[in-house]
């Protein structure tokens, strides 16, 4: 009995069960005795039963050697966590790994033998997280004024600016407004009042909350696991946004007690 052999790698080749390919042995003409190709060996291989997972039998100087694997594998460069293909037999070489990169906040420890989270790249995400928190809920967020909803964004807050200049000229008349709801109303003097009331409120309250944000993440010091997990999406005043999704979930809440 043969064995086939990869003329390439001179690895023991199996089929698509995992098992041992076999080619029997050719017999020559009368006096010739036994053919035996390149690609074929009567030394039996290693069992498959004491071959790891990621591990192939060689022949080795006429013998049967256990070696290393990983072609196929999912691999990454520790340099930038970037995919690696192995091509050869063998041991995985110096900058690779098969541990997948976290995120582009991790980086490679050597000592450890794992990506670890970079604390000062980690920090700057998350403050820059809430300085687009911030930004957002300035420009997009609205507020609440006489019992709807109103845009803050930077051309409403001209026009409401705009109208109090003219209340206090006493040129003002009743100006139309449309709502973040949709609803075409005329303001009053007490209304624009009230909106822009309303909008510097929310202001302070959305400075607050990044304050508070940016306390609490510069207060974690050398804990690089809690300003990972830190969430910056939470304790911010109601957006718009927020509001429409909790009225939905209310709404949908409603209609299941209904099926129920």
């Amino acid at each position: 009995m043969y064995w086939v052999i990869d003329t390439g790698t001179s690895e023991y080749l199996l089929d698509g069960k995992g098992k041992y390919l076999r080619e029997e042995a050719i017999i020559l003409p009368m006096g010739g005795g036994i053919a035996k190709y390149e690609h074929q060996t009567n030394v039996p291989p290693i069992p498959r039963g004491k071959v790891g997972e990621f591990e192939t039998v060689i022949l080795q100087d006429g013998s049967p050697e256990i070696q290393e694997d990983h072609r196929g594998r999912k691999l990454y460069s520790t340099m930038d966590g970037s995919s690696v293909e192995m091509k050869e037999i063998g041991p995985l070489p110096n900058g690779v790994t098969d541990k997948e990169r976290p995120s582009p906040l991790h980086d490679w420890n050597q000592e450890e033998g794992g990506w670890a989270p970079n604390r000062h790249r980690i920090l700057q995400a998350k403050l820059a997280e809430i300085k687009t928190q911030l930004k957002h809920r300035l420009e997009k967020g609205g507020f609440e004024a006489f019992g709807t909803w109103h845009s803050s964004s930077q051309r409403a807050s001209t026009q409401i600016v705009a109208m109090r200049q003219s209340i206090h000229a006493d040129k003002f008349q009743k100006e139309n407004w449309i709502t973040l709801l949709g609803e075409d109303t005329r303001l009053k003097k007490e209304d624009v009042e009230e909106i822009y009331e309303g909008g510097a409120q929310r202001t302070r309250e959305i400075y607050a909350a990044f304050r508070a944000h940016k306390a609490r993440i510069l207060g974690f010091g050398s804990d690089t696991e809690k300003i990972l997990l830190y969430d910056t999406s939470k304790d911010w005043p109601m957006s718009f946004e927020e509001y429409l999704a909790s009225e939905r979930e209310k709404l949908r809440g409603n209609n299941d007690n209904d099926d129920s």
